[in-house]
């Protein structure tokens, strides 16, 4: 399980069941821009600023790092200027099981 997938899981943890989480980062509406972020200037700042694994994410992306840990993709929209404004819900289930949140596993029980 990578760190990405740990901090969603981290994240289906400490929300309530319901609780909403924003996530505010870039993205574009053509894949050929997102392939250009992700294959050339990304890793390029990422070399320069000695940075680790950042990457712009598609609607598919956060899709799969949801799924299994208790969360859905609630909205995911590109605004103007290449910015990402996206909301994940905690789906309101008293137990969840997270098996096939990417390796996490046991269930997370609410309090």
């Amino acid at each position: 399980m990578n760190h990405k997938q740990k901090n969603f899981l981290s994240l289906a943890k400490v929300l309530r069941p319901g609780g909403r989480f924003i996530l505010r980062d870039m993205a574009s509406k053509s894949n050929g821009m997102m392939w250009f972020f992700n294959h050339i200037e990304i890793p390029f700042l990422n070399k320069l600023c000695k940075k680790g694994d950042v990457h712009a994410y598609t609607r598919n992306d956060i899709e799969e790092l949801c799924d299994g840990c208790g969360l859905s993709l609630e909205s995911y929209e590109i605004r103007k200027g290449f910015r990402l404004h996206c909301v994940v819900r905690r789906n309101p289930s008293k137990i969840r099981n997270n098996k096939n949140c990417r390796g996490g596993s046991g269930g997370v029980r609410d309090s």
